[in-house]
């Protein structure tokens, strides 16, 4: 399950306190916008639940959405709203990119709260899982999500082919034959989808990033983006993050898909992977290429 960060703010009906939320996700919680933002920069959760109440803050000191929106920038964001909405925490929801996070209304259930989440973790590397999906094999696109959910888990491929009932050779092979890089290979690809989504925000570093995707240090995790993309982290930026990573992804495993780029790439840039100024589009035309 993806690790998301919660603002504990002690409210009655807090989502931190919520049963649902801890059965769909695995929850770190914090009591403090402080706390929250060294959560968010030690742990590697994919998306952030805070209160509106929270995102009112006292003349002179910066909200918890100020806070996330300078420090991490790309990051999701729910803001749930309790039985009686502060109207000031409503106006303060109009400061920021509605792309950035999703507004859950008055009285809402959990359901509702679940949703929200589900379309926010899937504005960065969880969209991958769905676009692969259009193409791959429904087991290999299973493992895929599996990894990209629970990137906190630091998998070996020793672990995971066991918690799918395999043995390491076996899922090696079922997944090349799936057009896959092999299972080591597809577990350093995830964290470098990672990697390239966080490099850049101000409130992460490349020590940083390295901790939260357990390497060993910061050089191990240079020379192991390097190695596998060919580019040092900190030119991920630059060359279009995520959507670079995931198009490289694509160019080094023929086998997975053959494809067209869609002519909209070229006309608006418009981006089925991130929100904001992308300029890189999935192919519209893709096949799987199916093994002999």
């Amino acid at each position: 399950m993806a690790l998301i960060a919660v603002l504990d703010d002690a409210q009655e009906g807090s989502p931190a306190r919520g049963q649902w939320l801890e059965a769909a996700y695995t929850v770190t919680a914090a009591r403090s916008a402080e706390g929250l933002e060294r959560l968010i920069r030690m742990r590697p959760a994919v998306a952030a639940v805070v209160s509106l109440d929270s995102c009112v803050a006292p003349v002179g000191r910066r909200s918890v959405l100020d806070r996330l929106s300078r420090a991490f920038p790309r990051l999701p964001v729910v803001v749930w709203a309790g039985p009686r909405p502060d109207p000031n925490g409503l106006l303060q929801l109009g400061r920021y990119p509605a792309a950035r996070f999703c507004a859950v209304g008055p009285g809402c259930g959990g359901e509702l709260l679940l949703r929200a989440l589900r379309e926010a973790v899937a504005s960065g590397p969880g969209r991958i899982p769905m676009l692969v999906g259009r193409v791959a094999p429904r087991w290999a696109v299973a493992v895929l999500r599996q990894v990209v959910d629970t990137v906190e888990m630091c998998w070996t491929v020793d672990r995971l082919a066991s918690n799918l009932g395999l043995r390491s050779q076996e899922l090696n092979h079922r997944l090349r034959d799936a057009g896959f890089p092999s299972a080591g290979r597809l577990l350093h690809w995830v964290r470098v989808f990672y990697a390239a989504w966080w490099t850049g925000e101000p409130g992460r570093t490349g020590v940083t990033i390295s901790r939260q995707l357990e390497y060993s240090s910061s050089q191990s995790f240079v020379r192991a983006v390097r190695t596998l993309v060919g580019v040092t982290p900190g030119q991920l930026t630059d060359l279009g993050g995520l959507d670079w990573v995931w198009l490289r992804f694509l160019a080094d495993h023929p086998g997975l898909v053959r494809s067209r780029f869609h002519p909209i790439h070229r006309q608006t840039g418009t981006s089925t992977l991130s929100a904001g100024a992308s300029t890189l589009y999935f192919p519209a035309d893709v096949q799987l290429r199916r093994p002999a």
